[in-house]
């Protein structure tokens, strides 16, 4: 006998909200996952320092998080952690400068010797970020890396410099220096870049950047 057609839609009602349960209960441990590795500061001397680029704003100035970044970079550099510097970040749509000639920009300000600099200047993605400083970390024959972002980037950044085998540590800029309402807002855009990386290496999709 048929099943009634209430009763059914109760069941797939019922099976739709565990679903949602459990992916919202996965979520609430991936967001504390992400800010608790976030408070943890590792820094080590390496071959070089590596600071992970963040989009510009319009005309090509560094926005906040790029500031930030390329700061701790800097005191690292000056505390002598390494010699040398990654100024990682590509070029953005309508943009006239890479995020890496920011990041350059802001260092040699800082007090970063310019032969310290290195450019790479292809990444468009995280992942790519960590594929490209690879590159250039071979090409002059640097081992280690001491890896610079935001708190609520460090996760995933260590996740895929693992990915690639990058022997590393990372170092995030202090909790206190990035406002509430970015650090929420990019917690949950975090979350967003996790399910797209967890569905790309699920499917074996060839993609190194969101979107395509």
């Amino acid at each position: 006998m048929a099943r009634p057609p209430r009763r059914r839609l109760r069941r797939i009602v019922r099976i739709l909200a565990v679903i949602i349960a459990i992916w919202l209960f996965a979520n609430t441990v991936l967001a504390v996952q992400i800010h608790n590795r976030g408070t943890i500061d590792n820094p080590q001397p390496a071959d070089t320092i590596i600071v992970l680029g963040a989009g510009l704003q319009r005309g090509g100035v560094a926005g906040p998080a790029m500031v930030r970044r390329v700061q701790h970079g800097a005191e690292l550099w000056h505390q002598g952690y390494s010699e040398q510097i990654i100024c990682t970040g590509g070029l953005g749509q309508r943009q006239p400068r890479t995020e890496a000639a920011a990041c350059r920009e802001i260092l040699v300000d800082a007090g970063v010797a310019e032969d310290a600099i290195y450019m790479e200047e292809t990444s468009t993605s995280t992942e790519e970020n960590a594929i490209y400083s690879q590159k250039l970390m071979q090409q002059q024959g640097w081992q280690t890396a001491l890896v610079v972002s935001d708190g609520y980037h460090i996760l995933r950044s260590e996740w895929l410099f693992n990915k690639f085998d990058i022997e590393a540590v990372f170092s995030p800029v202090s909790f206190e220096d990035i406002p509430a309402n970015d650090y929420i807002g990019n917690i949950l855009r975090e979350l967003m870049a996790w399910h797209w990386q967890i569905i790309k290496d699920s499917l074996g999709l060839p993609f190194t950047s969101f979107p395509p």
